[in-house]
């Protein structure tokens, strides 16, 4: 198989610019994704007021809470 010259693949860019160009959504889509799933994340945090939830909650009772969970199944 032999390498491509410069002039090579320049002219097939020219003949196919739609395989070297790929679309906003192609190129981005990943990290929007990721970006969405972050966002989404921190609404739920403030929406359901985890942090003072998670704070006020009574640790105490989860031993007896899994023993009953546990022992249902």
């Amino acid at each position: 198989m032999a390498a491509l010259t410069a002039d090579q693949i320049q002219s097939i860019e020219e003949r196919f610019p739609q395989v070297f160009q790929r679309p906003f959504h192609k190129r981005f889509g990943p990290l929007m994704l990721l970006g969405g799933i972050f966002l989404y994340l921190l609404y739920s945090l403030w929406f359901f007021n985890l942090p003072q939830v998670m704070r006020e909650s009574h640790w105490e009772r989860l031993p007896l809470f899994l023993t009953q969970w546990i022992s249902y199944d």
